[in-house]
């Protein structure tokens, strides 16, 4: 009966340790989304608004905040044109909630992360669909 009762803890504790995380990959490092980012790519209903010679357009994220900078035609210059929004990832969702209630929230889905890219699909309630590609800075 005590070699039993010892086999049954050697095993539970077997159970215990075995179930810890599977990451065999020691290179492979869930990406933050905290940093500056610049857009590459924005693509609504098929057609392409980023090119070479565009002025550029970046987020700010912090642990809690993220930000729009803007640099506008002809001469680029800076002009950020909202306050800091707070946000959350909830379920691979950017929800950002703006200072001003009439902008409505924000919901951005992350079809990909990583340390040097970020893709996004932007949906709201009159059928906008967009699609956008952003650069680590």
């Amino acid at each position: 009966m005590k070699k039993l009762k010892s086999l049954f803890v050697i095993l539970f504790i077997g159970l215990l340790t075995s179930c810890g995380s599977n990451n065999d990959n020691p290179d492979e490092v869930e990406a933050s989304i905290v940093g500056t980012w610049k857009i590459i790519s924005d693509i609504e209903d098929g057609i392409e608004y980023v090119s070479e010679d565009s002025c550029d357009y970046f987020w700010v994220f912090t642990e809690t905040t993220f930000d729009f900078i803007e640099y506008w035609q002809p001469d680029c210059i800076t002009q950020t044109d909202t306050s800091p929004v707070p946000y959350s990832i909830v379920d691979n969702m950017i929800i950002g909630i703006p200072y001003d209630e009439e902008e409505g929230i924000y919901y951005d889905e992350i079809l990909e992360l990583t340390e040097t890219t970020l893709k996004i699909k932007t949906t709201d309630d009159t059928d906008f669909v967009n699609y956008s590609i952003w650069e680590r800075q």
